[in-house]
């Protein structure tokens, strides 16, 4: 798995050749918000910084980054200890949580079944098919449902991938303090239970909301069906630690940037969900237990069948709880980041327990041949993955050294460098030029990210950088009716979004108008004052395209610029100042 992780890296870089710059492979393209947040920290930077304006001072506001603070940390200390960039510090990421993943699931299974060869294979079952249950296989491209998303999704790096080993580690205490009979070991797995609890509560909201879900179906069908050993005193001690612990997340939730809520997508309604694939493994896995009690393969109020159950049930509250609460927030990562691999572990647990004598017989050679299979599956998927994901991180590398060449002006002046601030109008270099460089950017498609950055005031530097290149309120029309990633979110939002947003819509005439209209008043109304709000220092552009800079001139001078591969550098000073 380790080795794995690394293939689309390698992929990556024979497939560059001479011309590789040193890029590291993103799985996804929130990656590059991640690292940007990463490097702050590795730099020096407070918790509370504004990933894309580099400064020594902390924010007032919390973000969702800067409280799933413990994931960040746990990469950023070693990293800044040994002098590695975020870049390296990913693919050092890469490599040490694939290994822990594997060696926590398989712990996890091992304790349970009591068979290696079945926790080997299966570990290999859950961690390599983990995607297709979330509907990200490249299956679905070779049926025509749509692109594949990414491979091994879990290590989405740093988050959730530092998270991730710690949801095996905490059910395996769980289990461990259900079977215990001195008390005091009991506490002692309790405690685990909490310290598990408290690091997947700093690191990913889908990882301790879904396991906070699966602790409560879990002690409720223990009450129901372990009347004569409920383990009071285990439950009261986990709970009442995740009472105190969620004090804390709370407090600082309490504080988050007002336009966090927008930006997540969290919407209030109570519209049920049944169509994630994760959701069909769980009902499922329910029907198999169900046969199981039938044909007295599992005893319904055995300790391993309630477990089973409460893996089985678990999908089907954390994509239907807003019935009950009536707030729903992106609940497809839950699919993609947790109960798809849960339901493969259960999968897994159901069938060694149902087959448990006939699987110790198993022929050695058996389990060699299904662990080939499943490596040369994983092998597939993750090359059709690092295929589909090649280009965008061909612009990544291409990006590399102006980004680089950016970090070297700043080294003479850091002081200098974190005041400053590049226009970048290539999309995939001004949101990754933070994974390198200390300046600020005028605007990124993940700006909305930053701590302090209002929703008012990410739409105006939306529309400063629309106005620099001379773009009219004509065709900023044309630009929302095909409506791109970056205008939907600093503009419409992602409501339109059927995979985000449970009651998704399309775009009303009536909101392009209002845009358009906000933008032409923008423009009208512009002076020398909004020109220099933030004050550009650097103009970055890709080679061989025209652009038209006419309104940027107005305000600022260029020099002549420094060719550094695809892109040409420009310092520019203010012609009034």
């Amino acid at each position: 798995m380790a080795l794995l992780s690394l293939f689309p890296q390698f992929y990556f870089q024979i497939k560059r050749g001479d011309a590789f710059n040193g890029a590291t492979f993103y799985y996804d393209y929130d990656e590059s918000a991640y690292a940007s947040y990463l490097q702050s920290l590795i730099d020096g930077s407070p918790r509370k910084n504004n990933i894309y304006e580099n400064s020594n001072q902390s924010q007032t506001g919390e973000s969702f980054l800067t409280i799933q603070f413990v994931a960040a940390y746990v990469v950023a200390i070693p990293a800044r200890i040994l002098g590695l960039s975020s870049d390296t510090a990913f693919l050092v990421v890469s490599v040490v949580f694939s290994f822990l993943s594997s060696l926590a699931i398989f712990w996890l299974l091992l304790l349970i079944t009591e068979n290696p060869y079945l926790s080997t294979v299966g570990t290999l079952f859950v961690l390599l098919f983990g995607t297709n249950v979330s509907g990200a296989s490249i299956i679905n491209e070779l049926l025509g449902f749509g692109s594949t998303f990414f491979y091994l999704t879990f290590l989405r790096r740093f988050t959730p991938a530092v998270s991730f080993p710690f949801i095996f580690f905490l059910i395996g205490f769980v289990w461990l303090g259900l079977k215990s009979v001195n008390p005091l070991a009991r506490y002692f797995f309790a405690f685990l239970v909490s310290l598990c609890f408290a690091i997947l509560t700093f690191s990913y909201f889908f990882h301790w909301t879904g396991m906070f879900a699966w602790i409560v179906c879990l002690a409720g069908l223990h009450l129901i069906f372990q009347k004569e050993n409920r383990r009071n005193g285990f439950w009261i001690t986990i709970f009442s630690s995740i009472a105190l612990i969620l004090l804390g997340y709370f407090s600082m939730l309490s504080n988050r940037n007002p336009s966090t809520d927008n930006s997540q997508i969290l919407e209030q309604t109570r519209k049920a969900i049944f169509s994630q694939p994760s959701l069909w493994l769980g009902l499922f896995n329910c029907v198999l237990i169900l046969l199981a009690i039938k044909t007295k393969r599992l005893e319904l109020k055995n300790q391993l069948t309630i477990f089973l159950l409460s893996l089985s049930i678990l999908p089907i509250l954390v994509f239907n709880q807003q019935i009950v609460t009536g707030h729903s927030l992106q609940p497809i990562h839950y699919g993609m980041y947790l109960v798809n691999y849960l339901g493969l572990l259960c999968l897994v647990l159901i069938l060694g327990q149902c087959f448990k004598e006939n699987l110790a017989n198993f022929n050695f050679k058996i389990w060699i041949v299904a662990g080939i299979i499943f490596c040369s599956w994983g092998v597939l998927e993750t090359y059709f993955s690092a295929k589909y994901r090649f280009f965008y991180n061909v612009k990544r590398d291409e990006s590399y050294l102006v980004n680089q060449r950016l970090a070297e002006l700043g080294k003479s002046d850091k002081v200098q460098a974190k005041s400053q601030f590049v226009l970048g109008v290539d999309v995939v270099q001004r949101d990754n030029q933070r994974t390198i460089a200390p300046q600020g950017v005028l605007w990124a498609e993940h700006l909305y990210l930053s701590v302090d950055t209002s929703t008012e005031e990410n739409q105006r530097r939306f529309f400063l950088y629309y106005y620099f290149q001379n773009q009219s309120p004509k065709q900023l029309r044309q630009y929302l009716q095909n409506c791109p990633n970056e205008a939907c979110r600093v503009l419409i939002g992602w409501k339109i979004n059927p995979k985000l947003s449970i009651d998704s819509s399309k775009i009303e005439q009536s909101e392009i108008d209002f845009w358009v209209d906000k933008y032409s008043e923008y423009i009208n109304n512009f002076s020398g004052l909004e020109a220099y709000k933030p004050p550009i220092s650097y103009l970055i552009v890709r080679n061989g395209v025209r652009y038209d800079f006419a309104n940027f001139e107005k305000w600022y001078q260029k020099d002549d610029g420094e060719n550094l591969g695809d892109f040409i550098l420009y310092q520019v000073k203010p012609v009034n100042k």
